[in-house]
């Protein structure tokens, strides 16, 4: 039996893509306290703002992950989530009072938290061989986690 050709793995924008992810979440990490006493905010909401970043981070990956599982997209809601990120960090930037802080953290944390997960379930059908069942490749207890 002849086997199938494989798909090229996109290594340019799977790289690119892990490359931006963490960059972003090593220049965000360090400073985000430093921004928010800059703001003005106490000690105790900016542990409440990180523990925010930390919540999210059960309950955004198998929510998105999810969604795109039941499309026949999954590319698709990456990229929404990668453009809600950015859009809701944008938020931010504007001169918010301390309790709208909160819900923009929330909304800005689960696109954040979720998009990473969201990337393994297509990178497995690209290096899965042909005829390698589901669940066989090295990334399958992470897809197996972030899918639920």
């Amino acid at each position: 039996m002849t086997p199938h050709p494989r798909d090229p793995v996109p290594v340019a924008r799977l790289s690119s893509f892990y490359l931006f992810y963490y960059a972003a979440l090593g220049a965000f990490t360090p400073y985000w306290s430093l921004f928010l006493t800059a703001r003005g905010m106490s000690v105790t909401a900016i542990s409440v703002m990180m523990g925010i970043w930390y919540a999210t981070r059960i309950v955004a990956p198998t929510t998105w992950t999810s969604i795109a599982a039941a499309s026949p997209r999954p590319i698709r809601w990456l990229r929404i989530g990668c453009v809600l990120t950015l859009l809701t960090f944008c938020v931010f930037l504007l001169p918010l009072p301390q309790p709208w802080m909160y819900p923009a953290m929330v909304v800005f944390c689960f696109f954040y938290n979720a998009v990473m997960p969201g990337r393994y379930r297509p990178l497995v059908g690209t290096l899965r061989s042909p005829g390698q069942r589901p669940g066989a490749t090295p990334t399958s207890a992470m897809t197996a986690i972030a899918t639920g």
